[in-house]
């Protein structure tokens, strides 16, 4: 009669440090390509951005703005523009960063040079919105691509 034994040794931390390294080079490619898209919906024109477009970039500000970041101990990242991205800084508008303004749009109240307060309507220059679907189906193949 012949018997055979095995062994099998898992090493836990090894295999640990290989996912979440592995997550983390997923979430940096995933917010390099976040980064690279909506940079690209933002156009260099003299004209200004007609609503649902793109925003314009007259002086390279917007689009240099616009960063990710990734939090490895939550495993997210996070793209988009900065608050200080524009010429004004992170001068908010009733409750809104510029920033959010233009991509969002939205009722504001403005000052003139006269110290009269008035309201301004903006229609939305989407960045961000545009961008996510494709971005879900990058990460999803950045999963599937990647080794361990």
């Amino acid at each position: 009669m012949l018997r055979a034994t095995s062994k099998i040794v898992v090493e836990h931390q090894k295999v640990l440090k290989r996912v979440r390294q592995k997550r983390n080079r997923v979430l940096y490619r995933t917010g390099g390509y976040l980064r690279t898209s909506q940079r690209r919906r933002i156009r260099n024109r003299k004209r200004p951005s007609k609503p649902g477009e793109g925003p314009t970039n007259r002086q390279g500000r917007l689009k240099a703005g616009i960063k990710f970041d990734v939090d490895e101990f939550e495993g997210t990242v996070v793209a988009g523009i900065t608050p200080n991205a524009t010429a004004s800084g992170a001068k908010a508008l009733a409750g809104k960063t510029i920033p959010q303004v233009i991509d969002e749009g939205g009722d504001e109240i403005l000052t003139d040079s006269d110290g009269e307060k008035f309201m301004a309507h903006f229609e939305p220059r989407p960045i961000t919105d545009p961008v996510r679907p494709a971005a879900e189906q990058f990460f999803q193949d950045q999963i599937e691509k990647q080794s361990l």
